[in-house]
């Protein structure tokens, strides 16, 4: 085997091996992977786990208290000692074990109000995850479809550029017999330029397109990744009705449930504040056991036995329980401060979700309407794509015949490739905006 056939077959099974490596990703994959990978998707999860664990602590501040404490002194010098009515030069132990715990039997509702409030703050916390994903798969998909638009638009581009060599190829071939003119033969060469260029500026498109992907993706390269390029020509025109997708995204879209979810914070918030001005009432309990121990320290001898019976053998412990009321009166004008401010919160956010659902209306009503337009400009694309298509079949017989000339043809050919074009941009316009009012309905965003 000569080198240059092993060089050859090894070069085959490289490309056959990339073409296997090749990974196409369909839109769904693209959504998956940036929800599971972007960052600020995981910033704020995290936020929400911290109001998770807030929640949980809200709960547990009805619970009793617990806590429990050991204290042991050792004190040389001296000290006094009543049987004598003198000071001595003693050795004092002390050694004590105590336990307390405490409970609030009413405090105006406060921990009730605070569980329910940090179960909204949560609640908003994890619809501003759903917001955040909405965005970014909006963000995706309007990538994705316009990635598939540079592809057609380069199909089409590639197309009108293999025409005009076709029809350059003719003139030169008709210049040589003396049947063709150079002047049309130069002008042809100058459209098969102009050609090229469409397509060159088309694939740079593409470029900046599968760039744009791949920083929503956060991938750090494009190798073997390209996308799928589902049957999209099939579309199904209709004129979608606003109240109906309304309704729907008025029970599910994010942006409204984060809406009501922080109008319910600051209703429960307002709670708190007026709980404050409730009596409150507590329990405690206190249990200590003591240890004193008096020797002396030239013989180690227990100073006063009967003392230390008393202390140590006898009443040494002790539970002491107490019932606490507390009745603010005044405390210089706050409870009353954050009752106001507390009403302005809610007034605030009531404000803010009638504000949500009335731009939610607006955007999808607006949404509708470009809908409606889009199918009509590609209705009316269509019809013009198959008046071009006549016109240029025409154009080229006549062209054939000598009855007009290059610059006529060409006219006719840059007329049909513009109405490809725009039919091609009137078809993703409306199939994004259709994708984009779906999601609107709560459906997920797919091509499949």
């Amino acid at each position: 085997m000569t080198d240059k056939k092993l060089i050859l077959i090894l070069y085959l099974f490289f490309v056959i091996g990339k073409l296997f490596a090749q990974e196409y990703w369909s839109l769904e994959q693209c959504i998956q992977y940036a929800l599971e990978n972007n960052i600020e998707i995981k910033q704020q999860r995290i936020n929400t786990d911290i109001t998770q664990l807030e929640y949980h602590q809200s709960k547990y501040e009805a619970y009793p208290s617990l806590n429990a404490g050991i204290d042991y002194n050792f004190i040389l010098g001296k000290s006094y000692i009543p049987e004598n009515d003198q000071w001595e030069n003693l050795n004092n132990r002390d050694a004590s074990l105590g336990l307390s715990s405490s409970v609030y039997l009413f405090k105006g509702l406060t921990n009730y109000n605070k569980v329910n409030q940090s179960r909204f703050d949560l609640m908003n916390s994890q619809a501003g995850i759903e917001i955040i994903e909405n965005e970014i798969s909006i963000l995706i998909a309007t990538a994705y479809l316009d990635i598939l638009y540079n592809k057609e638009l380069l199909e089409i581009a590639k197309r009108q550029l293999e025409l005009t060599k076709l029809q350059v190829e003719r003139m030169e071939k008709r210049v040589e017999v003396g049947d063709g003119e150079k002047r049309e033969l130069y002008s042809l060469i100058a459209q098969q330029a102009l050609d090229t260029l469409k397509v060159t500026e088309v694939l740079k498109n593409i470029e900046l397109s599968n760039l744009r992907l791949m920083q929503l993706l956060d991938m750090d390269t494009a190798e073997n990744f390209s996308i799928r390029h589902p049957d999209l020509d099939n579309l199904v025109l209709g004129v979608p009705n606003t109240d109906s997708v309304y309704l729907i995204a008025l029970e599910q879209f994010p942006t409204i449930k984060k809406a009501s979810y922080q109008a319910k914070s600051a209703e429960y918030s307002l709670a708190i504040a007026k709980g404050e001005r409730l009596p409150s009432l507590s329990l405690n309990f206190d249990y200590l056991y003591y240890n004193r121990t008096i020797l002396n320290p030239m013989n180690q001898t227990l100073i006063n036995p009967a003392m230390y019976y008393l202390i140590n053998g006898g009443e040494n412990h002790f539970l002491n329980a107490r019932i606490n009321l507390s009745v603010p009166i005044f405390n210089h004008n706050q409870i009353t401060t954050k009752i106001g401010q507390a009403q302005l919160m809610c007034l605030s956010s009531e404000l803010m979700l009638d504000k949500s659902k009335q731009k939610l209306y607006k955007d999808i009503k607006q949404l509708c309407l470009e809908i409606t337009l889009a199918s009509e400009k590609y209705t009316s694309a269509m019809e013009a794509v198959t008046a071009t298509i006549e016109a240029l079949d025409y154009a080229q017989e006549m062209f054939n015949n000598g009855m007009i000339s290059i610059v006529e043809f060409n006219e006719e050919k840059n007329k049909h490739y513009k109405a490809q074009s725009d039919l091609l941009q009137a078809k993703y316009e409306y199939i994004i905006k259709l994708k984009i009012l779906d999601f609107y309905s709560g459906n997920p965003i797919t091509l499949e």
